[in-house]
Order: C-alpha cells, then structure tokens, then sequence
C-alpha cells in the first residue's frame, strides 16, 4: 500500500512525543493539497490563539508555512517540511504495514521512496558523506 505518510520530526534532547504518527492520507492527493494540510496541522498545534486567528484571517499571514522539500534547490514535490523543532514531514511512503502487539498497541513500519535525481544529473552518481 502506498499513502502520504505525515510525521512528526524533532532533533535534540526535547521530550520524546508517544506517538510520531501525525496523519496517513490517500497517495493520489496532490501535493499541493497535502502541503496545506500539513500546514494546518502544526498551526493547530504549536500556534497561539492570536496566530491561529491570523491564519485564519489570511493563510498568508502564516508563521509556519509548509514548504515543498528540495533536492539541490529544485523542488521535486516529493516531501513537505513545516515548523522547526518539532516539524511535520510529509511524503508518500510504500509498503506500509500494520503491526499489532499482544498487548494491542499499533505500530507502523513502511518503506521511504528513493528521491528523484535533480535535472542533470546521471541516477546513481550522488553520493553522501557522513
């Protein structure tokens, strides 16, 4: 199965959220579509009353908007950022699969796609250093 898989990211010693899962959506939504949810989101979470307010006044005015992922500066509408620390991020993922505990409590594992080369360059010829 693939879907829009939206999580919750975070760096450093902040504490540690239960569940990481913030949304799972139908894979055929357009991206655009899926980069306003996910702006809505964390609105919805981390914005005060006043900047909701605002946001809902005029999305423009948002403090926190979703931006499309960018692989070497060109956006590829593979992945949406949005917020700092914590931040959502949203991209379609395959081979999702539900786990069950005995004990009941549900746990997600799937498989990210590989991003797409930028225009130029030859698949297979970048390479990361840690």
């Amino acid at each position: 199965m693939m879907a829009w898989l939206i999580t919750w990211n975070q760096g450093g010693n902040h504490e540690q959220m239960d569940d990481t899962i913030a949304a799972i959506l139908n894979y055929s939504l357009p991206a655009e579509k899926v980069r306003e949810i996910v702006e809505l989101l964390y609105v919805n979470r981390y914005a005060s009353l006043s900047e909701r307010l605002t946001y809902a006044r005029d999305v423009k005015n948002n403090p926190y908007p979703a931006e499309f992922d960018t692989t070497d500066s060109v956006s590829d509408n593979t992945g949406i950022i949005c917020g700092h620390n914590p931040w959502l991020y949203a991209r379609i993922v395959e081979n999702i699969i539900l786990n069950i505990a005995i004990d009941g409590k549900e746990s997600l594992r799937w498989k990210e796609r590989e991003k797409p080369e930028p225009p130029g360059v030859t698949p297979g010829a970048r390479t990361q250093e840690a």
